[in-house]
């Protein structure tokens, strides 16, 4: 919390959303309440938004960078084949 209101000072926050955290915006409007130019504002989270489990964060991150090296690794494999038969039908 410290932390969150070091921030909102250093930058000079105008405005602060909390975004599906009820306690969070209870504590921050009491504290923020005496700074006439910071707004607290909630927002609520779309039916949609589903937490995931750190378990499951992890696996999609992890494969996501893996796709991301497989493809770029596929295309270094496919210039560098094109490069070789560029230069062979020169010569």
């Amino acid at each position: 919390m410290q932390l969150l209101l070091h921030a909102i000072d250093t930058f000079n926050a105008s405005v602060v959303l909390v975004l599906g955290q009820e306690k969070l915006f209870s504590r921050l409007k009491d504290v923020l309440r005496s700074k006439s130019n910071v707004d607290v504002v909630k927002l609520h989270k779309s039916g949609g938004v589903v937490a995931r489990v750190k378990e499951v964060r992890k696996r999609s991150r992890n494969f996501k960078i893996q796709v991301k090296f497989s493809i770029s690794n596929l295309l270094i494999s496919l210039f560098s084949c094109l490069w070789r038969c560029n230069s062979e039908l020169k010569n």
